[in-house]
């Protein structure tokens, strides 16, 4: 059966993607140390504090404040302000060091 978006089919097995980039550019290094956090880290799910969802109704209860940085969950483990920016930033550097 044919399909008109580039998505397979549940039972068809998933095309092979590679991206060959210029690592020399900025931009395309910064795009693929992302790309490798993502891989590493699994997919970041990123909710707007300031819109109502379970996430902020948790922090409220916890008495984490938003308006004093940004949280962020790993497992079910709270990281909030500088802790939790120095969690992402150790994620990327990680990621970084694996491109080599």
């Amino acid at each position: 059966m044919s399909r008109s978006n580039d998505s397979p089919a549940p039972d068809e097995v998933r095309p092979r993607l590679r991206l060959v980039y210029d690592g020399d550019c900025p931009m395309c290094r910064r795009y693929v140390r992302w790309q490798r956090v993502r891989r590493d880290v699994g997919e970041l799910e990123l909710i707007d504090g300031r819109q109502d969802s379970e996430a902020r109704r948790e922090l409220s209860a916890r008495g984490i404040d938003l308006d004093e940085g940004f949280a962020l969950q790993v497992g079910d483990r709270w990281y909030h302000g500088s802790d939790a920016l120095h969690r992402l930033l150790y994620w990327a550097r990680e990621a970084a060091c694996s491109t080599g």
